[in-house]
């Protein structure tokens, strides 16, 4: 799965704003895991990868990517 391109969905919402895409592509690059925890196993930290758009007036915009991951907050709930 690393270092492979994957073909992109490309919707976008005639109301909005956005400019149309032709085409779309991302390439995960890395995988990041936790260290291994006993019956658990390991949790994916963040994902590194790179990105391809091709824009309907002809521009390409190229890139890299970087998403983590967060703990989700944990709200104390107090009587």
């Amino acid at each position: 799965m690393l270092n492979q391109w994957f073909e992109g969905l490309t919707t976008c919402d005639q109301a909005s704003r956005c400019e149309t895409v032709v085409h779309s592509k991302i390439r995960l690059t890395r995988v990041s895991r936790s260290i291994f925890i006993p019956f658990r196993g390991r949790q994916v930290n963040g994902l590194t990868g790179d990105f391809s758009v091709e824009l309907q007036n002809g521009k390409q915009v190229t890139g890299v990517f970087r998403v983590k991951t967060r703990k989700p907050r944990q709200l104390m709930i107090c009587d």
